[in-house]
């Protein structure tokens, strides 16, 4: 048998908001199996966990309860061995701005773990038409 690519398993995450002892559950028993080569997408309304799932795949959060693994690892802190960064978002008709990915490799200079909302990050991108800086 293969292992997974990624495995989450009975993946729960609360957050306490500040001030309060009440919890909210984000994710309620999520678990999924992505194999090797596979291409999953996470689709769901506004504040249905996507995000909170993506940042715990990335090591960039904890779950409350339950794990995931990544390639049979146990994922718990972000792999500074194996940066991949990838931007999503949709276009932006007021500058007329088509929808884009970008996927890319950081250097592995770059410490992820280190960088916190809101940080502002300068990056070179190559492309077609040359090169791009973008902050």
């Amino acid at each position: 048998m293969t292992t997974p690519a990624i495995e989450v398993s009975h993946l729960y995450k609360a957050f306490v908001a500040a001030g309060t002892s009440q919890a909210k559950l984000a994710l309620d028993d999520v678990s999924l199996t992505v194999a090797p080569g596979e291409f999953c997408t996470i689709v769901g309304p506004s504040g249905c966990g996507k995000s909170t799932i993506l940042n715990m795949l990335a090591g960039l959060s904890r779950p409350t309860m339950g794990e995931i693994r990544h390639e049979g690892r146990l994922v718990t802190a972000v792999n500074t061995a194996n940066h991949k960064v990838t931007f999503d978002h949709g276009p932006i008709p007021a500058i007329k701005w088509p929808a884009m990915t970008m996927e890319f490799a950081v250097a592995p200079s770059v410490d992820l773990a280190k960088l916190k909302t809101g940080d502002k990050v300068n990056f070179t991108l190559s492309g077609s038409g040359g090169t791009y800086t973008v902050q």
